[in-house]
């Protein structure tokens, strides 16, 4: 990107046009002030921020000997958000195709104008990106009818709410995708099971989605089942009412030890213009939300379990 603007005037006009189109600050969370980090209120998504920027800092020094002071480091950061919030990853197949990547890995990553225009929706249905082999040319394939004036969005690919925030500097309310990692679960589960839980004994942070399918949820229950039964459970963890109730408590616990709650999150952002802090407190709430769905989703499985159990007692004594 950077070599494309310095022989830009040697191109073509389209290519100027283009580079002089592009936004000159990205929104990210990678160039937010560490006040505005600090509201996210998400110890996860902080360490993401600060490893992406360290990251950056390295191969920034890794190129800067043979850069020397043509590209300052503001400048290169720049041109990496702009990569990360605008460029496209396909894969090569068998046949030499090039097909786009939904998780934003592949063999060919690229600057797309106009295509790159275009809005994220996730789960998008109507549209898609696609490399035309016989043109030669990337194309936004509409599979749908549109009106005239009608917005055109594509899917970024799967993209969490972390993710969007990271690289492009905005998130999706109610976001498929999303998910929250608990850090200080062992901290926690030790909180609930009114235990002490040994240095010796490692606790998996789980990772919360909407639907608790996460295999770090299943290791999780696994943990909390060892601590209840003494290692001599029967059965599948996620199956016990006792163990999805401490799934559950540890839920409500991290959504406590939150600074502030869904309901005053909303008061904030009702009294707040556009900025890090707002963008801050939106992505903090659906956080919340999400732990919220999650609790709720476990409340719905513990009572059609505890239905179960009763219906096999029930037989069992009726025999």
């Amino acid at each position: 990107l950077l070599h494309s603007m310095d022989v830009a005037d040697e191109d073509s006009r389209a290519l100027r046009d283009y580079l002089d189109a592009l936004p000159k600050r990205v929104k990210s969370a990678l160039s937010w002030s560490e006040e505005a980090i600090e509201e996210l209120q998400d110890a996860h998504m902080v360490e993401q921020v600060h490893r992406r920027r360290s990251k950056i800092r390295e191969l920034y020094r890794n190129i800067e000997s043979f850069v020397g002071s043509r590209i300052a480091f503001d400048r290169f950061c720049w041109a990496v958000e702009v990569v990360l919030s605008r460029a496209f990853a396909f894969n090569r197949t068998n046949k030499n195709d090039i097909v786009f990547s939904d998780d934003g890995k592949g063999d060919v990553i690229c600057l797309l104008p106009m295509i790159d225009s275009a809005n994220h929706l996730p789960m998008i249905s109507g549209t898609h990106v696609t490399y035309d082999t016989t043109k030669h040319e990337f194309q936004i394939v509409a599979d749908k009818d549109f009106q005239v004036g009608q917005s055109v969005e594509i899917s970024y690919g799967i993209k969490s709410n972390d993710e969007l925030l990271l690289s492009y500097g905005f998130i999706v309310p109610d976001n498929p995708e999303d998910f929250f990692v608990i850090k200080d679960a062992k901290k926690m589960l030790s909180t609930v099971l009114k235990v002490n839980i040994g240095d010796d004994v490692d606790i998996v942070s789980p990772v919360i989605t909407r639907d608790l399918l996460d295999d770090s949820v299943a290791s999780f229950a696994n943990n909390i089942s060892n601590l209840l039964y003494e290692g001599k459970s029967n059965g599948q963890p996620t199956q016990d009412p006792l163990v999805l109730q401490k799934i559950q408590e540890v839920c409500r616990l991290q959504l406590s030890s939150m600074k502030t709650s869904v309901e005053e999150d909303t008061r904030l952002l009702n009294s707040l213009s556009k900025g890090e802090k707002q963008l801050a407190i939106e992505f903090r709430r659906e956080k919340k939300r999400l732990l919220t769905d999650a609790m709720e989703l476990l409340t719905r499985q513990m009572i059609v379990l505890e239905q179960q159990y009763a219906m096999m007692q029930d037989i069992f004594s009726n025999e």
